[in-house]
């Protein structure tokens, strides 16, 4: 079953990585780990609240990744989904064509190499959602305080992509988005002729509006709220 976000891929420039990078961590998220990637990237894991969180992902050099993954930067290229029954969850569609399931490996700034299992029914291209084989994951308790609050799935493909989203990860659904643990799933027309991500967080720093690709992070000052209330049935 899937049980929360797990993390969300937000492609950026390695220029511009530091400023966002500070902005977060300014807003109440927190660094996790950083480290370097076979594939000629790099990362660094910033949490937020219940131990989800970003991973600012770059080139470890101009070109040196996937020129598709860099096109269009900061930009969320991926959302991840955490579960507690991987091989279940994934069997459906893990077999299709373009479908993938593979162990990841980074190596950490202190030399260590740290692994994951992950799977996801579509190419690592230009957008992707994807499972990761854990429940949770091991960040809940750095005392990060942003908490997600809605993904807003924004173009021409809205509804194609909320079907997909049902099928594939089987997730509740309320009013006419879904739902995933305490975060909403919202899907709407917009300009672009598939769809682009938007990100918005509860803080209780001051709010920002964080420009990305086809979209924004908000970062709303507000008092924590009750999760969404689930309606209908799983299909």
């Amino acid at each position: 079953m899937i049980t929360q976000i797990d993390h969300i891929i937000l492609a950026v420039d390695g220029d511009s990585h530091e400023a966002l990078s500070a902005q977060l961590k300014g807003a109440g998220f927190v660094h996790a780990d950083a480290g370097r990637h076979a594939g000629g990237t790099e990362n660094e894991n910033v949490a937020f609240a219940g131990g989800g969180f970003l991973e600012l992902l770059r080139e470890q050099s101009p070109g040196s990744g996937p020129p598709i993954w860099f096109v269009e930067t900061p930009r969320v290229q991926g959302v991840g989904f955490s579960t507690d029954d991987y091989d279940h969850d994934i069997a459906g569609w893990v077999d299709g064509s373009g479908a993938w399931n593979e162990r990841f490996d980074k190596t950490l700034a202190d030399g260590t190499v740290s692994s994951c299992q992950a799977a996801g029914p579509l190419p690592r291209e230009l957008f992707y959602p994807f499972c990761m084989d854990r429940a949770a994951t091991p960040w809940a308790t750095l005392g990060a305080t942003p908490r997600l609050r809605r993904l807003t799935f924004a173009g021409a493909a809205h509804q194609a992509w909320r079907d997909r989203f049902v099928v594939w990860f089987d997730l509740p659904i309320i009013d006419n988005g879904l739902v995933c643990g305490d975060v909403e799933l919202s899907f709407v027309n917009g300009p672009h002729p598939d769809m682009r991500v938007s990100l918005a967080f509860d803080v209780v720093s001051a709010g920002a509006r964080i420009p990305i690709s086809g979209g924004v992070i908000e970062l709303n000052q507000t008092q924590a709220r009750s999760a969404p209330t689930v309606r209908g049935s799983r299909k």
